[in-house]
């Protein structure tokens, strides 16, 4: 079985590292006392994240009149099964206790039982009779079925409850490889197979795996494939909305995990082991899509965090200016190659490291401070210009041999900055600020697809048309102006904290 992983492992640091409500936790492998490696330590993080776990959830749960021991049982069982659930096991336990009952009963039919005891009823018994060929007196059968009212009921209507209670008790248990189970395991291997072959990414990989599960717990894992049938489809949509309007979720996160499950079930399909539900792409199948509001730095947020900056930590200063000046993410930054960078024109030109294969290639102006950072802390030759101070990459997110492996520095950084100035928007508001004030001004708004290296979507932008590099130049020099002039250089210092 694939292992669990609670924490993130750094190799840089040695250690695990768990963001949990707003907070990082972190523990190193000397603290937990084993071998400094991630197949030595995993199991030793995974208890020390639950103890931790078990301790916040204490510390922050309100305090309140605990249930009785009995109602804390029920609403156990309550939250694990919905009411519907309960049902469906209701009529399958009363369906199972008739057949045990005629068991029962015929076991001790026409038995002689021992001086002074009465015949002990064995299941087991008539069973072996059953399969010995010895059949069941009819009135047993009926006493049972009709409950005590008669003394045997008409052959018809005998074998008519008899396939009732076939229904009831549900079909024989499909084999794993037929299970909801079993079929989503095989989609997540195929998916990690596509991460090795270089056709997705290992986020992707890692977003798969966690929506397709929601739908995996929702039908139940052990459900036959078969019943993921239309009507199915549909009540999952129905469930997802009803999660949304309680607030559990997102119209955004209902999307992706409705998107999930419709590639899941779109692969099933193609090999022959459904059918196709007929709505799989209904455009009833919708979530809530009115645009919100684009979030976005205000100048003196970007103002703040770079000032925060000073004497904390140039590194992660030059983070922002990258993803300001370039509109880049983390991996971006932690995939910068030499051979993108012109140290003398003060220039990178590459493609998004999302977009690797046929993405824009667009060529940046970095701006003085941009370029004196790059010049201080990153590399002309090897790999990548910036690496973390153990000469690691500084983004590592890949999916192999079952094990997701992931951390990322740059946020890291990022999140020990917001806090020491109090702003808690995410890292890739960044990005989007940049795009949102030159898309506002007047003449170069038309840059802003450009500059967030999108690729071309018209004829005339994939054949015929290249943006000029001056005026985009002079659109990034306005860019500057608008969101780091007025910053005045404080007394800097250095923490390399990577």
């Amino acid at each position: 079985m694939p292992r669990t992983y609670l924490m993130t492992w750094v190799p840089a640091r040695r250690g695990w590292m768990k963001w949990h409500r707003g907070k990082n936790y972190s523990v190193s492998c000397r603290q937990l006392g084993v071998e400094p490696t991630k197949e030595a330590s995993y199991q030793a993080a995974n208890a020390w994240w639950q103890a931790r776990e078990s301790e916040l959830e204490t510390r922050s749960r309100p305090t309140a009149t605990p249930l009785d021991p009995a109602s804390a049982t029920i609403r156990d069982i309550a939250g694990r099964y919905s009411i519907g659930d309960l049902r469906r096991l209701e009529q399958q336990g009363d369906a199972a206790r008739k057949v045990l009952e005629i068991l029962d009963r015929a076991s001790v039919e026409g038995a002689v039982p021992p001086p002074g005891a009465a015949a002990t009823p064995s299941s087991a018994t008539a069973l072996a009779r059953l399969e010995a060929g010895e059949g069941i007196p009819a009135h047993v059968i009926s006493l049972v079925l009709s409950q005590g009212f008669s003394g045997e009921m008409a052959p018809e209507y005998r074998e008519q409850r008899l396939r009732r209670l076939v229904e009831e008790i549900g079909p024989e248990p499909a084999p794993p490889e037929r299970t909801v189970g079993g079929q989503v395991e095989a989609w997540v291997r195929l998916q990690r197979s596509r991460h090795v072959a270089g056709k997705i990414s290992a986020s992707r990989v890692d977003a798969y795996e966690r929506n397709v599960a929601v739908f995996r717990d929702w039908i139940r894992p052990g459900t036959d494939i078969a019943e993921v049938t239309a009507p199915r489809l549909r009540d999952y949509h129905g469930w997802l909305c009803a999660q949304i309007g309680s607030g559990r979720f997102s119209a955004a996160y209902a999307r992706s995990l409705f998107g999930a499950a419709r590639n899941f079930i779109s692969r099933m399909a193609e090999l022959d082991l459904i059918p196709l539900p007929g709505n799989i792409r209904s455009r009833d199948f919708t979530f809530d899509d009115t645009p919100k509001a684009i979030p976005r730095f205000t100048n003196d947020e970007v103002r703040r965090l770079l000032e925060g900056c000073d004497g904390y930590s140039e590194r992660t200063r030059l983070f922002l200016l990258l993803m300001l000046n370039c509109g880049m993410y983390q991996s971006d930054i932690s995939d910068l190659k030499p051979s993108e960078v012109d140290w003398e024109r003060g220039v990178i030109t590459r493609r998004r490291s999302k977009r690797r294969k046929g993405g824009l290639v667009v060529t940046y102006q970095l701006w003085p401070e941009t370029l004196e950072l790059l010049a201080r802390f990153g590399n002309r030759h090897g790999e990548r210009v910036l690496l973390s101070d153990d000469g690691n990459p500084l983004v590592k997110y890949t999916a192999a041999d079952g094990d997701l492996d992931r951390y990322d520095l740059i946020a890291q950084a990022y999140r020990n900055l917001r806090k020491r100035v109090g702003i808690d928007k995410p890292l890739k508001v960044f990005r989007k600020t940049s795009a949102d004030i030159l898309e506002k001004h007047k003449d170069y708004g038309r840059f802003y697809p450009f500059f967030l290296a999108h690729s071309p979507k018209s004829l005339g932008e994939k054949h015929y048309v290249t943006p000029s590099e001056e005026i985009f130049f002079e659109a990034l020099a306005w860019l500057r102006s608008q969101v780091i002039t007025q910053i005045q250089p404080a007394d800097r210092g250095d923490s390399a904290d990577l």
